[in-house]
């Protein structure tokens, strides 16, 4: 079942399943609004990525000797979340563990996702609370398909990377989804980077080691913009499929695709980003998305 909040600004629609966003409208979007429409090319708009995001090495993870299946971009994206409060510009799911989630993740939680509207934002916010009695990993990412061109008669040449700062980031290599180990150096001392054909043939763009508090996909001609703020985060995942098919994802990520050797590679406790959280203890992470005109 979806749910529709407004601020009287912007418009937000939200599904139970997975909490995902559906759509988002308002301060000048055109009739598709601002998100992605989920179309065949890839079916989703702002999927949660929890307890992990990306792949893990062969598909399975092991706690004290067991395997457990570790689909990719964990499960959450995937289940129904009970919807527990709604207001007019606010929405508050909860997902909680079950026979379904110990066959991938044995551990007892409670996932707390609120939606809200507030000015040119629209707020996710998730909070994850370990009700087991044991020390439990998690790592979370918000994957959210900002709609790219965004304005009717443009193409995605006409679009950009804005950070905050200058960066001299670090890019974490992948090779079929998964960390190679490798690190390169990339978008050296660069605030704005132009979408280019063939950026996006390899797959993602991992970075880490950034100083900006947000990055954005903006418009050259207008200034007209979608900002995410990342400082939060130890990881940002920039995503399309080849060819610029109508969309771009700027990911906010406390995760990183599983390494692809290693004895690691199947311990979520040695994960790169990983929270360990005692019982009892709980962690939150804040997606702010941001309409600049």
């Amino acid at each position: 079942m979806n749910y529709k909040i407004t601020n009287g600004l912007l418009t937000m629609e939200a599904a139970a399943k997975g909490a995902e966003i559906q759509s988002l409208s308002g301060l000048g979007s055109g009739p598709s609004g601002w998100l992605w429409n989920a179309g065949e090319i890839w079916p989703k708009h702002a999927p949660l990525c929890f307890p992990w995001g990306g792949k893990m090495l062969e598909g399975w993870h092991e706690v004290a000797g067991k395997h457990y299946v570790a689909d990719q971009h964990g499960f959450a994206r995937d289940l129904e979340h009970k919807l527990v409060e709604q207001q007019a510009n606010r929405l508050h799911f909860q997902l909680k563990d079950s026979e379904y989630t110990k066959e991938r993740f044995p551990w007892s939680f409670v996932l707390d996702t609120v939606h809200s509207l507030e000015q040119n934002e629209l707020l996710t916010t998730c909070t994850v609370t370990n009700t087991d009695k044991t020390k439990m990993p998690v790592r979370f990412g918000f994957h959210t398909a900002l709609l790219c061109p965004f304005t009717a008669g443009k193409s995605f040449t006409d679009y950009q990377f804005r950070f905050e700062h200058k960066e001299s980031a670090v890019r974490v290599l992948c090779a079929a989804g998964l960390s190679t180990g490798e690190e390169v150096p990339v978008f050296t001392n660069q605030d704005v980077v132009p979408l280019v054909a063939g950026m996006f043939d390899d797959d993602s763009i991992c970075l880490k080691g950034l100083k900006s508090a947000w990055v954005q996909l903006e418009e050259k001609a207008t200034g007209k913009a979608l900002r995410l703020d990342i400082a939060q985060f130890g990881r940002v995942v920039l995503w399309t499929k080849p060819n610029f098919p109508g969309f771009i994802c700027i990911e906010p990520w406390d995760t990183q695709p599983g390494l692809n050797h290693g004895a690691t590679a199947h311990d979520l406790m040695q994960q790169p980003c990983v929270k360990i959280l005692e019982p009892g203890e709980m962690y939150t992470w804040t997606q702010r998305l941001s309409i600049i005109k």
